[in-house]
Formats: structure tokens, sequence, C-alpha cells
């Protein structure tokens, strides 16, 4: 028989999965310029076998009116420390990360850091062996400087969706706003987690429309007001 090799690729749910090594943060918002020009992912392995990892970068393009998205590579725009190694059975091993993209942005770029497992040899032979590759896709969103960051929201419910669009120039963290709708002379406050979206990320990039499913109770409500707390 031969031997098979599986590699799966776990995005932003990876971590609730059984899985041999974890990486996190699964997000990094960082800046061009300065002290957050700079940030570090941390890759644990809790299984008793070592685990070789090659980090990788893409830099990510979403159509605004298809939401569909494409990549190039992109290490060039980062210094990644070490680019590759091994991390030993039960230890955590750090993972440094710098933007070195050349000059100036005027909004928020984003990034796939892609931490992938190489297959190594244990040096035995078994035909019947099958190896399972684990890799973590995370995103990492450079913006400018606070001062050159303009962060506007335009949100609404339209009949079961909430519909939010990202005015500014750099991304978005929603999970700490509060929502306030309107429905049947009476209001209802909520926050981000409360409303319970399924698979929907915290972040809203900018110029980029997001829809989100409403639960039942605030279906044909109207949004008064949201906050970025």
């Amino acid at each position: 028989m031969k031997k098979f090799l599986f590699s799966l690729l776990l995005l932003l749910t990876s971590s609730e999965l059984a899985l041999a090594y974890q990486v996190t943060p699964m997000y990094l918002e960082m800046e061009y310029v300065g002290r957050k020009a700079q940030a570090s992912y941390q890759v644990t392995n809790n299984s008793s076998q070592p685990v070789m990892i090659e980090v990788l970068v893409r830099k990510v393009k979403i159509e605004s009116d298809s939401n569909l998205e494409s990549s190039e590579n992109a290490e060039q725009d980062f210094l990644i420390l070490p680019p590759q190694a091994v991390v030993e059975p039960n230890s955590v091993r750090r993972f440094r990360v710098r933007y070195l993209g050349d000059g100036e942005i005027s909004a928020t770029q984003t990034y796939r850091v892609l931490f992938e497992q190489i297959q190594t040899s244990d040096g035995t032979e078994d035909d019947t062996q099958v190896k399972f590759l684990f890799n973590f896709s995370t995103i990492a969103f450079v913006s400018p400087t606070p001062d050159k960051c303009t962060r506007t929201i335009n949100a609404k419910v339209e009949e079961s969706e909430l519909v939010l669009r990202n005015e500014g120039n750099c991304v978005l963290n929603i999970g700490q706003a509060t929502l306030v709708f309107s429905q049947n002379g009476s209001t209802t406050e909520k926050s981000w987690s409360e409303l319970s979206f399924e698979n929907s990320s915290n972040y809203l990039i900018p110029q980029l429309t997001k829809r989100y499913k409403l639960p039942p109770g605030l279906i044909n409500s109207v949004l008064v007001d949201i906050s970025m707390n």
C-alpha cells in the first residue's frame, strides 16, 4: 500500500480542534512604521514528536463588489525570524515578524501569514503509515499610523440581515461593538458577541461590505446606533 500524505488547511477555526500544534494569535493588528511594525507568534507543540514549521506570507486582495479573495506571494514585505524551525515536543517556539514594506501606506493592507508543517522522516519505513500535516492560516493587518486613520462605519438592517460597510481607510475591529435596535416601539441593546453571528470575523477591512444574518427577534428591525467601545 502506498503511503498517503494528507494536508489539512485549517483556517480561523483551527484552534477548536485537537491538533499536534497550535498557533497564536490568529489575528495581528500592526502599523507600517514604529513599534507596532513588529509582532510575534507563538507556536505550541503539545505532541510527543518534534514538528518542523515553515512560515510563508501572502498579500490578500478582496474585491469590494464580490468579496472574492485573491493573493500573491509577499515574503519580501516581512522579515520572519526564524523562517523555518523545529518545535520540540511539549514546548513553545516564538516566531518574530517585522513589516518591511516600501514606504508609507494609505490604507490597511491584509496579509495571510501561513504556518505550514513540513514532512520529516523518522528513519523508518512503514507503507501503511498515514501522515497528517496541519497548516494554519493567520491574518496580519498592516495599517497607517493612528493619526492617518479614519474609521467610519455605515450600518443598517435590510430585512433579515445586518449590513456593515467600512467607509474609512483602516481596519475596524467590531468585536467590542454595541448595537441598538428598534422594533415595534421598543429598543434592544446587543453586544457583538450576543448576536452570535456564524463564521464571522470581528474585523472589517476598508471599503468592504459584509452581511450578517440576524437572529429571528431582530428581523425587520431598525438599527438605531452602533458604538465601537
